[in-house]
């Protein structure tokens, strides 16, 4: 009698590698999965077609994708591009060798602090859940760099900056605030009495709807792209309350805070 199994990573990797490359071999499976030896290579290969049959036929050698096959959503298209904005580039996360789906990637600054031993104390303060103290370097006009005292609730990835998460424990009502890695030059375990009052709050910010209008001078094949580029619906556009300011200071004429010092660069002539 037979028992079903479950699909598992190297069938996953098959079912994509097909879809995308059209075939997968034995060596395929070998390269992607190191010491897997034939003989599994092969039942995997088995297994995966027998786990997606309108999508994969088994031949001699190989598995392929079948003619006009559905494509199943652990091998789409928004599955692949999940990889690339992750970075998992290697053949057994995308089905695809380095020569056959080459990636550049353009990294414009330094995402970590500066500090060897920042980075760690700050995870290790979110991995416990307690306090931290780090010292800071703020770019608004006038800011003096100094010691703060915080609760981290998490990291967050916007555009190409990382940015630690964390209520101010100094501030009334603990507010949740954004502080850039790069510009935490020390950090260290607090270890003090939270306040009180304190009502820890999560990294994940409420979603809103922002009006937008796009711009006229725009063509309409123009104007369709950025829609989908930009994920406008019904002329708004749904974004995290805290990434409001920095989405339409980059896509709009939204003015730069007033006391900020910006822009931080200037073009030599």
């Amino acid at each position: 009698m037979s028992h079903y199994r479950p699909p598992n990573e190297v069938d996953y990797f098959i079912l994509r590698r097909a879809v995308r490359y059209g075939s997968v071999t034995r060596r395929d499976v070998i390269d992607a999965f190191g010491k897997i030896g034939t003989t599994k290579a092969s039942l995997a290969m088995d297994g995966a077609a027998t786990h997606w049959p309108d999508t994969l036929e088994r031949t001699g050698k190989a598995v392929k994708l079948r003619s006009n096959a559905p494509i199943p959503a652990q091998a789409s298209e928004e599955q692949l591009m999940n990889c690339l904005d992750q970075g998992l580039f290697a053949l057994r996360d995308t089905g695809l060798r380095a020569d056959e789906l080459p990636v550049n990637i353009v990294q414009w600054t330094r995402n970590a602090p500066q500090t060897p031993g920042v980075l760690l104390t700050i995870s290790r303060a979110l991995a416990h859940h307690g306090d931290l103290r780090i010292f800071y370097v703020g770019l608004r006009r006038d800011e003096a760099p100094r010691w703060r005292w915080l609760l981290p609730a998490g990291l967050e990835r916007m555009g190409d900056q990382w940015r630690l998460i964390a209520q101010d424990l100094e501030d009334a009502g603990h507010p949740l605030k954004v502080f850039v890695l790069p510009r935490i030059t020390d950090a260290e375990l607090a270890g003090r009495k939270l306040p009180k009052e304190l009502i820890r709050l999560a990294a994940d910010d409420y979603l809103t709807d922002v009006p937008v209008r796009l711009n006229e001078a725009l063509s309409e094949a123009q104007q369709a792209v950025l829609r989908h580029e930009l994920n406008v619906v019904d002329g708004k556009v749904r974004l995290p309350k805290r990434g409001i300011f920095e989405f339409l200071r980059r896509f709009s004429d939204q003015p730069a805070n007033a006391n900020a010092i910006w822009p931080p660069l200037l073009k030599e002539d």
